[in-house]
Formats: structure tokens, sequence, C-alpha cells
């Protein structure tokens, strides 16, 4: 765990027709293909990616237009992903690869729901925040901070500015040097 490198390995079963998945990561607000993997013939693959001290990044998995894992990656990560073509994973070897995970498959059940009540959205908002809260060491809050349901941001009031200067602050006495805390910060 003292390498400078986080390392994915994996399965895509089915495996795409393809025998590709794309990594892709964040530049400027917009997904960008960082890589490309061919597929063994198992489905197999193998993503080493080498991360800045201080700097963990989030790291996307698509077929087509299709993601099929998302992930929080830390210097010296050794992950193991399990997904299919239709968006359905699961990840072994990072907490915070786990946390998002499980913000990803809650957030999907909160827009899931028809027709979205208030009650609906006081309720998500509340979980979300004892979230962030809970959880304010890491930066699988992020994501989190940033949700949308359709043009309606889920941390959208005023007084949210003070929720994202508090993660702000705590996150970077763990990660100073990290472009996710400083565009919060912003």
């Amino acid at each position: 765990s003292c390498g400078r490198n986080a390392v994915v390995t994996g399965v895509v079963s089915p495996s795409p027709a393809s025998g590709k998945i794309e990594v892709k990561m964040t530049e400027g607000g917009a997904l960008v293909t960082k890589d490309t993997l061919s597929l063994n013939d198992n489905g197999g693959f193998k993503y080493v990616c080498e991360l800045q001290k201080s700097c963990p990044e989030f790291i996307y998995l698509y077929n087509d237009d299709v993601k099929l894992a998302s992930l929080l990656l830390t210097q010296g990560d050794r992950v193991k992903v399990h997904c299919d073509t239709v968006g359905t994973w699961t990840v072994e070897g990072s907490e915070d690869c786990g946390i998002l995970r499980q913000n990803e498959l809650d957030f999907a059940a909160f827009c899931a729901v028809k027709p979205l009540t208030r009650r609906a959205y006081v309720r998500y908002y509340q979980k979300m925040t004892k979230f962030v809260f809970s959880h304010s060491k890491s930066l699988s809050v992020i994501p989190v901070l940033y949700q949308q349901v359709g043009d309606l941001p889920v941390f959208g009031q005023v007084t949210d500015a003070l929720i994202f200067e508090a993660m702000a602050d705590s996150l970077s006495t763990v990660y100073p040097d990290s472009r996710y805390v400083k565009m919060l910060r912003k």
C-alpha cells in the first residue's frame, strides 16, 4: 500500500461485444476518456493508475454510454471490480469505493421515486446531510454535494454554502493538494 499506483482488476460479465472498456476521469466538469482497456477472453482487465500523494481520483469505467463502475482510488489501493454491461457492479478492496457505490445506489433509488414529493426530497436531503458530516474526511462526499434531480440540486439552498465550506475545511486537512477540495472551496 506504499506505492504511487492504484491497481484495479476486474471482470465484465457478460463481456461486451467490443471487447473493450473506457476509463474516464473528470476534467473541467466533464468526463474525459483517459484510457481504453482490452478485455481478455474471460472478460477480465487490469488497470494501473498513477496517483499523486494525497490526491485521490474518481475513475469511471464505461462501455459505450453505460457506466460499468465508479471508483474512488487512493495511492496503494488494490481494488477488484465485478460488473456487467447494464451498470451493476460490486467492488472489493477500498472502503471509499464501497461508499461511493452505495451513494450512487441511494441516489438512483431516490430518483426512481415517482412522483417526487417534497417529503421524499426533504428525507433524502436530511439523509445526505447526515452522510456528508459523518464522512467529512472522505472525498466520497464530493459527488453527493453536486447531485441534481433534473435541474434541482439536492444541496441548492443558500445555507448549503456553509456545508460546502465546512467540507472544504475538513477535507483540506487530509487532502490539501486535491483538485476536488480546491474546486469545492471555490
